[in-house]
């Protein structure tokens, strides 16, 4: 055998042995706490800090900050888009942000810190919409996107009125774009806690997300159920973390190796997101509006195993349909 046909025969044998490289993973990880104009919170800090280093420790590349002015807020959320777009299509993105949120108008609203609000007009202009972030994750036509709003707290705004006030507390359930889960600390309009509500330096949901997290081999839906379950337990029934999901494929965070980054089976499982008009149009943006017949009717029936299934029997391709089976699956398994 020539000296050429074994060095090429060692090559390809090289390339045979080589792990293939697994879908590259992006973070941005923002948590705000020192608010000067509204009240301050003890643990978003915390919270970011203790959600950036469990992201890196499975193997996504963060981009992270604290306190952060609505100037940087956006400079992050642009970096993070461009950082995302030059990952490629098979890129894996995750967006966390931890701090006051509210509900204005059918948007939900990051509030940076400094903040000059006033009136609920000003929201628009000096709070971030988390639409934003969505925006920078669709345009770069990754194939699988996360987003952890740890938002959901009391409306901050002491101005306005019973009837008038600045945005509403919680936060409102919006569409989750295809090849994107959404979950949000609380359900729809409900409150979150942060540390000091449980005795905590961390909310009791960013504490319970990474311990989850940890656990090998579980998929990011069931990461949630036990997030859930913890936090209804941590917190008395007081709180329960909501999601939503349009992704179609699997996605774990730590999976089969000791550093947490997926094995190529698990980087390859679903294809690219189409960039169809007809499945990636900016229509995303429009929240859900809880006060259609549908939701009402979802509210209404849920929580009860003995009606869950009226549901299905109204609003078969209803906007809760997702929810619903998990729903039922529920129903089904319990004693």
């Amino acid at each position: 055998m020539t000296r050429f046909r074994i060095s090429l025969l060692a090559a390809f044998m090289l390339l045979w042995t080589l792990p293939v490289i697994a879908a590259q993973r992006v973070a941005l990880v923002i948590g705000n706490s020192a608010y000067t104009r509204i009240a301050a919170l003890d643990s978003p800090v915390n919270d970011a800090t203790l959600m950036a280093a469990a992201l890196r420790r499975v193997g996504f590349d963060v981009i992270d900050g604290t306190n952060l002015t609505k100037e940087a807020m956006e400079s992050a959320i642009i970096d993070f888009g461009r950082r995302l777009r030059g990952a490629g299509p098979h890129a894996q993105g995750l967006f966390y942000y931890s701090g006051h949120g509210v509900q204005s108008r059918g948007v939900n609203y990051l509030i940076p810190l400094e903040a000059p609000i006033t009136q609920e007009s000003h929201l628009a202009i000096k709070a971030v919409p988390a639409w934003w972030v969505l925006d920078q994750m669709d345009d770069a036509q990754n194939r699988l996107n996360l987003v952890v709003l740890d938002a959901c707290r009391n409306n901050p705004f002491s101005v306005g009125t019973d009837k008038n006030p600045i945005g509403r507390g919680g936060l409102q359930v919006i569409d989750a774009p295809t090849g994107t889960l959404i979950a949000y600390a609380a359900a729809p309009g409900k409150i979150a806690y942060d540390g000091r509500g449980v005795n905590s330096i961390y909310s009791p949901f960013t504490e319970a997300l990474v311990e989850a997290m940890a656990l090998p081999n579980l998929q990011v839906e069931d990461v949630l159920k036990r997030v859930r379950k913890t936090v209804r337990e941590r917190t008395e029934n007081r709180q329960q973390p909501w999601w939503t999901s349009s992704l179609e494929g699997r996605f774990a965070f730590r999976v089969g190796s000791s550093n947490g980054v997926p094995h190529d089976t698990e980087a390859s499982a679903a294809a690219p997101v189409a960039s169809d008009a007809g499945t990636r149009n900016r229509g995303f943006i429009r929240p859900v509006v809880l006060d259609d017949a549908d939701s009402r009717f979802w509210l209404k029936v849920k929580g009860n195993c003995a009606l869950v299934d009226e549901y299905y029997k109204r609003y078969p391709n209803g906007r809760h349909i997702t929810e619903y089976w998990e729903r039922r699956r529920e129903c089904a398994a319990a004693p």
